[in-house]
């Protein structure tokens, strides 16, 4: 019997042995599949650092980005307010200088109906003259010398 039970923990611890090689052999898989994940895990780490930096880089643009729109829209409001202002002042200055114009234009009508009259009244008084004139030579008998040729031409028409 003991020769059996020798037989058997020899057996026994063959049979260890081998189930300590077994996870020998699995802790050293493991021991592996730890570094490759490890690697792996640092790889991503350095990743997310890098992609964490791009990120922080891209709100700083966004941020300077955000800072000229900011100031390009601002001055646009400035140019649109002063646009508008301009703008009105140009409509006033156009209305204005139609008002200039019809006035103007009243008044050298007017300076032309007076010039008109003027010279109507000047007509006159030089019709007037003329017609005075005319009258009074009219009036005075003037002396005709005639040549004896003239007379003769005088009487055959």
């Amino acid at each position: 019997r003991s020769s059996d039970l020798l037989t058997e923990l020899h057996k026994k611890r063959g049979e260890l042995a081998q189930t300590v090689i077994d996870l020998n052999s699995q802790l050293q898989q493991k021991d592996r599949d730890i570094q490759a994940s490890d690697a792996q895990i640092a790889e991503y780490l350095q990743t997310i650092e890098s992609l964490e930096n791009e990120c922080q880089d891209l709100r700083s643009k966004l941020q300077e980005l955000e800072k000229v729109n900011q100031v390009l829209k601002d001055e646009y409001d400035a140019l649109q307010i002063t646009f508008t202002v301009l703008e009105g002042k140009l409509r006033e200055t156009l209305e204005e200088n139609q008002d200039l114009v019809k006035r103007w234009m009243a008044e050298k009508a007017l300076l032309a109906d007076q010039i008109n009259l003027e010279n109507e009244k000047d007509v006159k008084k030089q019709q007037n003259r003329l017609q005075k004139e005319l009258a009074e030579a009219a009036k005075e008998p003037l002396p005709l010398e005639l040549d004896d040729d003239e007379i003769e031409d005088r009487k055959s028409t």
